[in-house]
């Protein structure tokens, strides 16, 4: 295996293919890579659609007057201030479409041998970690409610940790209440929620076995892998299913 000098950056690949031979920001030297994935694709396109269509509705109503054969208002030629306003709102369009693009692509949730680790960026500039160990993780949970959410063949998956703090809230200190905060991981959005969240239950009783080290060369989760393909993968990487 490469060391983490030589492998690719993680953050820069525009699909991640096994074996995650990737590094990303603060990965420790025996850090493993067992799953990396963003947000649905198909919520990306979505994303689009959206923005195009608000476009068509703010340049609509820009050449309406156009449109009725209103030539000019209180004096002023109408045709030059709709082009202006056209190419202002392209502008913003491809301002908008660009940071869509860069957060999501900037946006990655991955699966180590040690630990979830989510890196959600924000803003051109801003962005944020959160990690869970595995060892702390108490249960899972997938859902994807909303009809949107199935629509999109999308997913949220959540993990809650068995890190918790716990104190006397201010207005409630008289009647003797515990505010307890419990700490969540939270995958947003993503395919193959369901089969994610079997796999990672592979993967912690492993860790209840304390075979850590054979993490190393666990079977694999791709979601994608279906029927033919996945025996054709199995062939390849003879390693990952013995």
């Amino acid at each position: 295996m490469a060391s983490n000098d030589e492998q690719p950056k993680l953050l820069k690949q525009r699909h991640f293919d096994f074996p995650y031979l990737y590094k990303f920001p603060g990965q420790e030297s025996s850090e493993v890579i067992l799953y990396a994935t963003r947000e649905a694709e198909s919520l990306l396109w979505w994303r689009y659609v959206m923005l195009a269509l608000a476009g068509l509705v703010v340049l609509s109503m820009v050449w309406l007057p156009e449109f009725v054969g209103a030539e000019s208002f209180m004096g002023f030629d109408l045709k030059p201030l709709a082009l202006v306003l056209s190419l202002v709102t392209l502008l913003c369009l491809a301002g908008i479409w660009w940071f869509i693009t860069v957060t999501w692509f900037k946006t990655v949730g991955i699966l180590t041998n040690y630990r979830l680790v989510k890196i959600v960026q924000y803003g051109l500039f801003n962005h944020a970690v959160q990690t869970l160990p595995l060892d702390e993780i108490v249960d899972t949970s997938v859902s994807n409610k909303k009809l949107w959410e199935r629509i999109l063949g999308v997913a949220t998956f959540t993990a809650r940790s068995s890190a918790a703090s716990s104190g006397l809230a201010t207005d409630d200190a008289n009647e003797g209440r515990l505010r307890i905060n419990k700490k969540y991981f939270v995958w947003e959005n993503i395919r193959y929620g369901e089969d994610f969240n079997n796999y990672l239950h592979k993967v912690r009783l492993q860790l209840k076995t304390h075979q850590m080290d054979e993490l190393r060369d666990f079977r694999p989760f791709i979601g994608e892998l279906k029927g033919g393909n996945r025996a054709d993968f199995m062939q390849n990487f003879p390693q990952y299913w013995s």
